[in-house]
């Protein structure tokens, strides 16, 4: 792997972390030397990545939540408002 690839995985991975995201991964792929717009472009690519994988499985989570004891009362509100 080249050193470049190495540094755009990194900026791939800042950019899925849930606080963090594209107010982190721009700065930091810049701050590595990477140049602006291919930083931004790999860190939007890996910011909307897992948004399908969430839409998929809230569902199926929240129905869980809502059948089991301690999460039951919360995971019935989600449900009822999505």
């Amino acid at each position: 792997m080249t050193e470049a690839f190495k540094k755009y995985l990194w900026v791939f991975f800042i950019s899925m972390l849930p606080i963090v995201e594209l107010r982190g991964a721009v700065p930091r792929g810049v701050g590595m030397g990477l140049p602006f717009w291919p930083t931004y472009a790999v860190s939007v690519v890996g910011n909307m990545l897992p948004v399908p994988v969430i839409l998929l499985l809230v569902r199926p989570v929240l129905e869980w939540m809502s059948r089991t004891r301690p999460f039951e009362k919360i995971g019935s509100f989600f449900l009822d408002k999505g």
